[in-house]
C-alpha cells in the first residue's frame, strides 16, 4: 500500500536523520523536497491540488530521491541496511561510485541515492565531502538554490517539473486564467523568475561559455537522458 504524503515525508526525515545520528550526510530531493518547503504556505499546497499535480486518491510520491557523498557510499549502505532496507544488487554493483538503490523492507517505495551530482541534461555538482559539500547549507533537503538548479537542468522537461518550478509563464498564465492559481501569487513568482533572469544574464560569462556560444544550437548542449530499467 502506498505512503500518503505527510506519511512518505516522515519515512525520508527518518532515513535522513538515522544518517545524521552516523555522521553521514544525505539529503531529500525532487518533488518531496520541494513539498516539504512548501508545508508552511497552505496557499502551496492547495495550488498544488488545483493544478492537478496532487490527484486525490493518486499517491503524489513513489519513490524517494535522495543525494550523498560517494566518500561516504559504505557508511550509507551501513545506514539502510541497519533500517531494514534492500540492496538492488545489480544497480549498486555497476553504478554504486555515483548511484544507489534500496527497496523499502515492506517494498512501498524504493529510494535512489545519487552521489555527489546528479547527471541528467546537465550536471548539478554537489562537493565530494561534508567538509566543502552543499549537503550542509540546508537539512534535511538539498538547498532550494540546488532544487532550482535540479529543475532547470532538465532540457525535455514534462508537465510535473514545470508545476514544482513554476517556471513556465503560458503555463503559469493558464493557471491564473482558468482560476487554479490567485492572480497575486502568479505575480509574486512572475517576479523571481524576472529576477533569476536578470541575475543569469549579469553574471560575467568566460571564454568557454562564449566559444560555445558562438555554435549555438546546430551542436546538442545537453545530454540525451536515458532512465535506467529496474
Amino acid at each position: 500500500m502506498a505512503l500518503g504524503e505527510a506519511d512518505f515525508l516522515r519515512a525520508a526525515r527518518a532515513i535522513v536523520d538515522a544518517a545524521q545520528a552516523q555522521g553521514t550526510s544525505l539529503r531529500i530531493l525532487g518533488s518531496l523536497g520541494i513539498y516539504a518547503h512548501s508545508l508552511h504556505v497552505p496557499e502551496s499546497i492547495s495550488v498544488l491540488h488545483r493544478v492537478g499535480r496532487i490527484s486525490e486518491g493518486t499517491p503524489l510520491f513513489t519513490d524517494l530521491d535522495l543525494m550523498g557523498y560517494a566518500s561516504q557510499g559504505r557508511s550509507i549502505s551501513r545506514v539502510f541496511e541497519s533500517l531494514g532496507f534492500k540492496p538492488d544488487d545489480m544497480i549498486n554493483g555497476f553504478f554504486g561510485d555515483r548511484r544507489l538503490v534500496y527497496y523499502e523492507a515492506q517494498n512501498r517505495f524504493h529510494v535512489d541515492i545519487f552521489l555527489d551530482r546528479l547527471e541528467f541534461s546537465h550536471d548539478v555538482l554537489f562537493g565530494k565531502k561534508p567538509s566543502n559539500g552543499r549537503l550542509e547549507l540546508d537539512s534535511p533537503t538539498i538547498s532550494l538554490t540546488d532544487m532550482v538548479l535540479e529543475k532547470l537542468q532538465i532540457h525535455r522537461i514534462g508537465r510535473k517539473d514545470l508545476v514544482d518550478l513554476a517556471k513556465s509563464r503560458q503555463l503559469l498564465g493558464n493557471f491564473v486564467a482558468e482560476g487554479k492559481v490567485p492572480a497575486d501569487f502568479a505575480e509574486r513568482i512572475e517576479s523571481r523568475i524576472g529576477k533569476l533572469e536578470a541575475a543569469l544574464q549579469s553574471v560575467p560569462k568566460g571564454r568557454a561559455w562564449q566559444k560555445r556560444a558562438k555554435v549555438g544550437t546546430a551542436k546538442p548542449w545537453f545530454r540525451e537522458v536515458e532512465e535506467i530499467v529496474r
